[in-house]
């Protein structure tokens, strides 16, 4: 291997590792996010196994912790709304050398950005928009 193959490799191999940390960063983010807004809206511990299977509860806690998770990463704006923005942010800065990811990225914006458009009633709305959002996402990794 000459001198200049060994540097794009190490390149290579580097840029896979700064990737790969900040997917672990971010996915450990998520988790100590999802936790904290756990407590804040007392969600049981058998309610966050169920959601974990990908399983909206009724429960207003657990759709205002989803909520409260949402505005934490960025997936919703100060008012409950899918951020489009935001979204993009994230996934460029997490998954900048990874076009597949980049590209389900914008299949979940261009399948859910509907959510924004639905009517809602009563209190809560942003609680009620994020569990929208957690089924729009459910079902659009289910289609995939």
């Amino acid at each position: 291997m000459s001198f200049n193959n060994f540097v794009v490799f190490i390149a290579v191999c580097l840029s896979y590792s700064v990737q790969a940390d900040s997917v672990a960063n971010m996915k450990m983010k998520y988790l100590q996010y999802m936790l904290t807004c756990a407590e804040q809206h007392s969600v049981a511990t058998t309610d966050l196994k169920e959601v974990t299977q990908q399983k909206m509860l009724k429960d207003d806690n657990v759709k205002c912790m989803f909520a409260c998770v949402f505005k934490m990463t960025g997936m919703t704006d100060d008012e409950g709304n899918l951020s489009v923005e935001g979204i993009k942010q994230v996934t460029e800065l997490v998954y900048a050398n990874n076009p597949e990811k980049k590209a389900m990225s914008e299949d979940f914006i261009k399948a859910c950005k509907h959510v924004n458009d639905e009517e809602l009633t009563g209190e809560k709305k942003e609680c009620q928009r994020a569990a929208l959002i957690f089924k729009c996402s459910v079902e659009n990794s289910a289609s995939r």
